[in-house]
């Protein structure tokens, strides 16, 4: 998909699939909510939004992710100077610098052009930013074992949702396998 997928479409794949952010989280993100290596998700009164169920949080990022998003901050500020307008302040805007409700129609673009380019697709598969978000959950969970942490990242009020997100692990570790096979003894 990254490889089908302009500058702009790619900042948005990689930053749903490393945050894990709702649709509308990723529309209301502005660059504000960037503190250190972490995004600040909160709700936005200016667009008169609010996180669902109030679920303000704080999600990691990574430096190749953050080096990402400031090389696209430089893109906006050039290319806002030179149309004459004002810099976005948010990171993902639509044309009239609001919320961009639309981000899903980028993926499924990016999606079309990346079949058409030939990228073998499992026609049953249907990539949404849903999927990403489920990706983030289950590689955040196996890497850190850690099924609340994952929960508080996707804002989840209840672990039970937070499982249904993380997929079964089909190749655990192999250190863990042999302990597991060394409590039945010889």
């Amino acid at each position: 998909m990254l490889s089908a997928a302009t500058i702009d479409e790619a900042d948005l794949i990689k930053f749903l699939l490393e945050t894990g952010v709702r649709d509308k989280e990723a529309a209301h993100v502005d660059w504000d909510d960037i503190d250190g290596n972490y995004l600040q998700l909160k709700d936005k009164p200016k667009y008169d939004w609010r996180l669902k169920d109030q679920e303000i949080r704080a999600v990691p990022l990574n430096s190749k992710l953050i080096a990402r998003l400031k090389a696209r901050r430089l893109r906006q500020q050039a290319q806002a100077k030179e149309d004459g307008r004002d810099v976005p302040t948010l990171i993902f805007p639509n044309s009239l610098n609001r919320p961009n409700w639309a981000l899903d129609e980028t993926i499924q673009r990016v999606v079309a052009m990346a079949k058409k380019s030939g990228f073998g697709w499992n026609p049953r598969s249907e990539v949404t930013m849903h999927k990403f978000r489920k990706t983030f959950a289950t590689k955040m969970h196996r890497a850190t074992k850690e099924i609340k942490q994952v929960r508080d990242w996707l804002g989840h009020s209840d672990i039970a949702t937070t499982k249904l997100y993380v997929a079964a692990d089909t190749h655990p570790d192999t250190k863990a396998l042999e302990l597991a096979f060394a409590a039945f003894g010889d």
